[in-house]
């Protein structure tokens, strides 16, 4: 199939005798092709080959009917080739949104001082038609460097099981390491290209604590402030004391010289507005040799982060921008909701002009 979606829903219809259908939404099969399945104006590949299972209506039934519903407007496009009816497999294990992290975030660079167990998990489904016995999901970081794996569980058959284990970085500076998961039973799975997923890499840091693919900064992509002020930038967990001493920003591609922009942090706080601010840089005015480069925004004196007694606190800490301006991106870092997608994760504070 070829798809890109708009407003609307794409669905498999199955019905045993014509008159009841039940719905099968392609959208949330096609994860990784879309997106997160419903974002507007996400697309497919060219072609795009999804797979679903429609036994819980269609399994030892002597009549199914099969079709197809597109329901949107002033939409994009379907487009539909090359179906097969195929008997279910036994054995067919699925990985689902993988995804590695302390506290929901993904960090590449992670501040010696500020290490903590990283957990890995995902959600396994078993697509088969047999319960899986002694599921596990294995996480192997840098090629058998370190190993870990889950408990040992059944999942049974047309079930998904949330599966994780958990691994704590040594205090080596400047390793890279890159994890891949894999789910397996006591079975040998119909389809093992869907079991696995690799990470982009990350590292124990000196003091850079960063949320991005682990790659160069560059240019490309960001955001457009216009004629209006915006703040963008990442939240960053803390849970030992620590100095906050700079900020590191690429002004990216397309950004007129004579912009303004400064470097800012908030505490994320429970209750409305949900920021409370704590620190800024001077301001600072954008030169041709800025554009794809890291600029440094430094704070006049170091700012203490504390982390709440026995607990941690998060920061909000980016860049606060008075006109048009594009901030530069490095690559694309692992979706922060977990889903296993990666996209460039920049996320919007308060909108506050200060």
């Amino acid at each position: 199939l070829v798809y890109r979606r708009y407003q609307d829903s794409t669905f498999v219809i199955v019905s045993t005798d014509n008159i009841t259908w039940t719905k099968y939404r392609v959208n949330d099969v096609a994860v990784n092709a879309f997106g997160d399945g419903n974002t507007s104006g996400a697309a497919s590949a060219n072609p795009h080959t999804v797979s679903l299972n429609i036994s819980a209506t269609a399994a030892n039934q002597p009549m199914v009917y099969i079709g197809f519903l597109f329901q949107g407007g002033c939409d994009y496009a379907w487009m539909l080739d090359n179906v097969e009816i195929q008997e279910g497999e036994n054995n067919e294990l699925i990985l689902l949104n993988p995804y590695y992290g302390t506290e929901a975030y993904s960090y590449s660079r992670i501040p010696v001082d500020q290490i903590q167990v990283i957990d890995f998990d995902g959600g396994i489904k078993n697509d088969g038609g047999v319960d899986q016995t002694n599921t596990v999901l294995n996480v192997d970081i840098n090629s058998g460097a370190f190993t870990a794996a889950s408990t040992p569980q059944t999942v049974a058959a047309g079930t998904t099981d949330s599966i994780g284990t958990s691994w704590t970085p040594p205090t080596t500076v400047g390793v890279p390491y890159v994890a891949t998961v894999t789910v397996s039973s006591d079975s040998t799975d119909a389809t093992p290209l869907n079991n696995t997923f690799t990470f982009p890499a990350f590292e124990v840091s000196q003091y850079v604590y960063a949320y991005d693919d682990y790659g160069t900064p560059g240019a490309g992509g960001g955001a457009d402030g216009t004629d209006e002020a915006f703040e963008a930038g990442n939240s960053f967990d803390i849970f030992t004391t620590a100095n906050l001493t700079a900020i590191d920003i690429v002004v990216g591609a397309g950004t007129p010289v004579g912009s303004n922009f400064k470097g800012i942090i908030y505490e994320n706080i429970a209750t409305a507005p949900f920021y409370s601010f704590v620190a800024e840089t001077q301001f600072y005015q954008t030169d041709a040799s800025s554009i794809g480069s890291v600029t440094q925004l430094l704070f006049d004196a170091p700012i203490t982060l504390d982390p709440n007694p026995n607990d941690l606190k998060t920061y909000f800490v980016g860049i606060s921008v008075l006109s048009e301006f594009y901030y530069g991106t490095s690559g694309n870092s692992s979706a922060g909701n977990g889903s296993g997608a990666r996209t460039s994760f920049i996320s919007y504070g308060t909108m506050d002009e200060r």
